[in-house]
C-alpha cells in the first residue's frame, strides 16, 4: 500500500477534521481525587495529566476505600478539592 501523501510537510494539509484531545492538567499539576464538594454521592477521579490511565488501579482502589468507609484514606489527602482554594 502507497503513502497517501507526498511530503510528510504535506500531511498537515491533508487533515481535513483535525482534533486534539487536551490532557486535564490542574494548577499545581496533581489530580483531583476526592469527593464533590456539596455533594455526599459524587466523587472525582481526574486530572492525571500525562500519566493517563496509568494511575487507574491504584486511584480506583483509594477511592474504593473512601466510598465504602465515608472516610478519605490519607494517601488521597494531597489531591484533594479543597487544596485548589488556597
Amino acid at each position: 500500500m502507497g503513502r497517501w501523501f507526498d511530503d510528510p510537510d504535506d500531511l498537515v494539509g491533508l487533515i481535513r477534521d483535525p482534533w486534539v484531545g487536551g490532557r486535564p492538567f490542574l494548577p499545581d499539576g496533581l489530580p483531583v481525587i476526592d469527593r464533590v464538594p456539596g455533594y455526599d454521592n459524587a466523587f472525582a477521579a481526574t486530572g492525571h495529566g500525562m500519566l493517563g490511565v496509568t494511575p487507574g488501579p491504584v486511584t480506583g482502589h483509594r477511592l474504593a476505600e473512601y466510598v465504602v468507609t465515608g472516610r478519605r484514606p490519607e494517601a488521597l489527602v494531597p489531591f484533594g478539592f479543597d487544596r485548589l482554594r488556597r
